[in-house]
């Protein structure tokens, strides 16, 4: 049985393993990875131009619509020719979850939050320890300890009203893509 393509979209704080379930599931599922941070570093060339470009409130409103704007153009595409997408980036509020599946949603499409949850202490030790790549930032301690405690206020836990998927941010890919394969079956089951 064949199911519509799907948007996957993430909720988690920085260093809870988003960006690395977010590439290792694209590759199992065969999906486009589109990621908000490369995009931004293709579009303005560097982290310091990125930083220069979001000074205040209103431009980083702004360039984040154009970044969003074009990965929600992209992942209609994708959908619209059958194929899965993964969405590697934040959308830790129901609103911005609700708009990225309504666009995929347009072209046949559905979209699957899946909800990373890592303990707050294993996120600081991990964004504390990235090295800087793609438009990411380098962390000191104190401030992975202060994104990390940023983004967790951010958090609109996903409600029963979404097509939610959890995953333990600590385990080995395996054992997290036999839970979301699992997950992504009762899903499909109740819906179609």
């Amino acid at each position: 049985m064949s199911r519509r393509p799907i948007l996957v979209i993430f909720v988690g704080v920085p260093g809870s393993g988003k960006t690395t379930f977010a590439s290792q599931i694209a590759e199992a599922l065969h999906a486009v990875l589109l990621n908000s941070d490369s995009l931004r570093f293709s579009m303005w060339g560097s982290l310091p131009a990125i930083r220069e470009h979001h000074t205040d409130a209103i431009e980083r409103s702004y360039n984040n619509q154009l970044t969003f704007g074009a990965l929600d153009y992209t992942a209609g595409q994708i959908i619209k020719s059958g194929n899965d997408v993964v969405y590697d980036c934040n959308a830790n509020t129901r609103e911005e979850r609700r708009k990225m599946a309504d666009v995929v949603s347009r072209f046949g499409g559905r979209g699957i939050v899946v909800r990373i949850q890592t303990p707050v202490d294993v996120a600081v030790q991990r964004l504390a320890g990235r090295d800087a790549a793609d438009g990411q930032t380098n962390h000191s301690f104190e401030s992975a300890t202060a994104a990390v405690g940023h983004y967790s206020k951010q958090i609109e836990e996903p409600t029963t009203s979404e097509f939610i998927i959890q995953i333990d941010g600590r385990q080995d890919f395996e054992l997290q893509y036999q839970s979301f394969t699992t997950q992504l079956d009762m899903i499909i089951e109740k819906i179609d």
